[in-house]
């Protein structure tokens, strides 16, 4: 086996409401340098988050913050495609499997929507998750700011960011990104920006 093919294995992490969640071992590198970097960087001299200075700390403590972050992150993507999963569930689409790639997943389904309104539930149902999480990491933000911890504000700034980038990202027209590829589905455009019918469930972290 090549050392292209080994890095494109998948393997099963969990099952979540029954749903397969697997990832490839190229997930495992770029988790290693988002932590190294993160780890890095606080325990040289600190990093700046948005607005945000976070402290230098310990080496122990600082690849704690960078293990802490990138799962955020990670999580953060995983809670985007099962959105889209438990959706196209509730739309009677039997879902196959929820696949993390090292900059983002996506939730395969086994048939396609019955219908372009039914498509664009499951579509925004993603973003829809990504814009909750946003929302409730700066409310933490601005809780742990105003109690004075500078290092939880920045942790929370960087992964509520990441969730807002995610969500807005995903709303624009073109492929890979699938809710503006929907709405043309679901108002019966045929603009060729939008890409074809269910381009979506491929697409990189959408």
């Amino acid at each position: 086996m090549s050392v292209l093919g080994f890095y494109k294995r998948r393997i099963t992490v969990a099952r979540v409401y029954g749903i397969p969640v697997r990832i490839d071992y190229r997930w495992f590198v770029v988790f290693f340098l988002s932590v190294w970097l993160i780890a890095a960087n606080l325990a040289r001299g600190g990093m700046w988050v948005g607005q945000v200075k976070l402290l230098p700390v310990g080496v122990a403590f600082a690849w704690v913050l960078g293990v802490i972050t990138t799962l955020g992150l990670f999580l953060s993507v995983f809670g985007h495609e099962l959105s889209h999963a438990l959706m196209g569930r509730a739309e009677g689409i039997e879902i196959e499997e929820i696949v993390l790639h090292p900059f983002g997943g996506l939730a395969r389904l086994r048939n396609e929507p019955d219908s372009p309104r039914a498509e664009f539930r499951i579509a925004v149902a993603g973003p829809a998750a990504s814009f909750l999480f946003a929302v409730v990491g700066f409310l933490g933000m601005f809780i742990a700011k105003f109690a004075g911890s500078g290092t939880v504000t920045g942790v929370l700034f960087l992964i509520s960011s990441g969730n807002l980038l995610l969500a807005v990202f995903n709303l624009f027209p073109g492929y890979p990104l699938m809710v503006a590829a929907s709405c043309g589905q679901f108002y019966g455009t045929k603009l060729a920006i939008l890409w074809k019918p269910h381009a979506w469930r491929e697409s990189v972290a959408c």
